[in-house]
């Protein structure tokens, strides 16, 4: 969802499962309690490019019309479950607590009628369904209707995202020599050299970014997955031992040291 505003600038909000450093999507564990709901909070521009012009796929855009104190009101409604989430955390369900099913929550919220369908359980045969109105010329039951949508262009080359990650890592690396004190910069940094498969230079900026904020518990998560990866055994317990001291009793963080003390010999 995107909300457009009268300076011209656009606030975009996608609700989205909260993946640990090093882990991936799988679309069967998404049923089972294997990871948190998160909105990420972005201007238009950078969530849409994202998709577009690293991730490579195609997106459309359908702008919906309805009362503007609905739009408000449904804008207040995210900020509620942000700062519930804030307080207390909630896992993603691929079936039941998705993406497409949190929006019709919402809409839902703030009084708006949506009628039950099975595709809102399948996301990738939401745009179907957002379409459908326009398409049988018939405005939707909720009072709101979506006009033909517009697609969204993709910037060459778009086959091969490894391109522009370059571009980001160099990016990021200035910035963080830029902003010495900002050791998050520095982890950004290491995470994009990380997935470009340069694991000396990323454990480097980790490592830099953990000396400026050794209480940072995200670095040391991350420092103990490279040297796991690497079967750097000695160095991931370590790194791991200190991970606990940053956040005791965390059963993720028990895992993580759990797993490591399984593989290591």
């Amino acid at each position: 969802m995107s909300w457009a505003f009268q300076d011209g600038q656009h606030l975009a909000v996608s609700i989205e499962t909260r993946k640990e450093v090093g882990e991936s999507y799988d679309a069967l564990a998404g049923f089972f309690r294997q990871y948190e709901l998160y909105y990420v909070v972005a201007d238009e521009r950078d969530l849409i490019r994202l998709l577009t012009n690293y991730r490579c796929e195609h997106v459309y855009l359908y702008p919906l019309r309805t009362p503007r104190d609905r739009v408000r009101r449904m804008l207040l409604d995210y900020v509620k479950s942000m700062n519930e989430l804030a307080k207390e955390p909630q896992f993603y369900n691929a079936g039941t607590d998705n993406c497409t099913t949190n929006i019709r929550m919402h809409a839902q919220q703030i009084g708006a009628t949506a009628p039950w369908d099975y595709r809102i359980l399948l996301n990738g045969w939401r745009a179907v369904r957002i379409a459908e109105p326009v398409v049988g010329g018939v405005r939707g039951t909720s009072g709101a209707s979506a006009d033909v949508r517009t697609p969204v262009g993709r910037e060459p080359p778009c086959s091969s995202a490894a391109l522009r990650l370059p571009e980001a890592a160099a990016a990021l690396g200035r910035a963080a020599d830029l902003m010495p004190a900002r050791a998050r910069v520095r982890y950004n940094e290491a995470l994009a050299l990380q997935r470009l498969g340069r694991r000396a230079d990323a454990e480097a900026a980790f490592v830099k970014a953990q000396n400026t904020d050794p209480e940072d518990p995200d670095v040391a998560y991350a420092l103990a997955v490279l040297y796991a990866q690497q079967s750097d055994w000695s160095r991931a317990r370590d790194a791991a031992a200190r991970l606990a001291a940053l956040s005791p009793g965390n059963p993720q963080v028990q895992e993580l040291i759990d797993r490591i003390r399984r593989r290591s010999p």
